[in-house]
């Protein structure tokens, strides 16, 4: 069985209308930038990189950077070079920036995903840094086509919308099935959506909506409840060992 622990590595503000299609542009939220150290199973497995140490743009970091990420791992006793397995579930900017301190572990990323981020489209560009890629390039990086199984109990999906390339992970937990669905979901607001005419409501950067609201049903389908489907940026995770079980 597997437990998912959020390592808050930083904090990043940003307009509303980020996470949510269509809303506020003028109002700031602050929400938090985790790693995913996953436990449980026979190698050190850790999701995403974190972001760096600065702003970019019109938002604001606070933490981050390879300190950030260094002591966010030693939250659960880890260091960067004992990390055997690293997935990226995409590689925009704040998933991705400290991934060259990972240099023993093996590095899965679709591989839809590596070639939008070499060649983004113009209004995708700002979220691609090629600078924060570059180190990928020596390491030991898999490209993965669609779902794939890395050990037993514990597999990649393909979860387009958020990006052509984006992955999420289910694993077998005690409680059952959980998917961690990175930012396929940035908050719960994304999953229970506050308004009547859908049941689901998008963040504002997605590239293929009918692709989104599918891997939402996928994740869905493949998790054994709704409470175990966890978005990437929620701010309630924080400190939290997954999924929390009564009893």
């Amino acid at each position: 069985m597997y437990t998912l622990i959020p390592l808050k590595q930083a904090e990043i503000t940003a307009p509303i209308g980020l996470g949510m299609l269509m809303g506020d542009m003028t109002q700031l939220v602050t929400a938090p930038v985790y790693v995913w150290c996953v436990e449980g199973g026979r190698r050190k497995i850790l999701v995403d990189a974190g972001v760096e140490a600065k702003g970019r743009g019109d938002l604001e970091v606070r933490g981050g950077g390879e300190e950030g990420l260094k002591k966010a791992l030693e939250r659960v006793g880890l260091s960067p070079g004992e990390v055997e397995v690293l997935v990226l579930t995409h590689l925009h900017f704040d998933h991705v920036a400290c991934a060259g301190l990972f240099e023993n572990a093996r590095i899965y990323v679709q591989k839809e995903e590596w070639e939008t981020a070499l060649s983004p489209l113009p209004p995708l560009r700002p979220f691609y840094d090629q600078r924060l890629l570059e180190p990928l390039e020596g390491m030991d990086l898999v490209l993965v086509e669609g779902d794939q199984e890395l050990e037993e109990g514990l597999e990649l999906l393909h979860l387009p919308g958020h990006t052509e390339g984006m992955q999420g992970l289910a694993l077998r937990t005690k409680a059952g099935k959980a998917v961690l669905a990175s930012d396929l979901l940035y908050t719960y607001l994304n999953l229970h959506s506050p308004f009547p005419h859908t049941p689901f409501y998008p963040p504002a950067l997605i590239v293929d909506l009918r692709d989104w609201f599918r891997s939402v049903h996928k994740a869905l389908r493949v998790a054994s409840r709704r409470e175990l489907v966890y978005p990437g940026h929620e701010p309630s995770l924080e400190g939290k060992r997954l999924p929390e079980v009564e009893g």
